[in-house]
């Protein structure tokens, strides 16, 4: 009688290394994919931050450009009231 009480118990805790194991590969299965996402989101980020660069440098030949023309704009101008 002891023994099969033994054997019960010994069942009991296989099924629940058995439950604890399944628990934990579900576990590392979510913290995989929450690590994709993660890893996915500082992708987005980083693709953002080179847009915004890319976009300022892009504004400051701009601000260059337009800085340049008024000049010319300027002189044009001066040279018409010479006239």
């Amino acid at each position: 009688m002891q023994a099969a009480s033994q054997l019960f118990h010994l069942g009991e805790r296989m099924e629940d290394k058995t439950t604890a194991k399944a628990e934990v590969d579900a576990l590392t299965a979510q913290l995989r994919e929450g690590k994709d996402v993660v890893l996915a989101k500082e992708k987005e980020i980083k693709a953002l931050k080179l847009k915004v660069h890319n976009q300022e440098e892009a504004m400051e030949r701009v601000v260059t450009e337009n800085a340049s023309l008024q000049k010319q704009l300027e002189g044009k101008e001066k040279d018409n009231i010479r006239v």
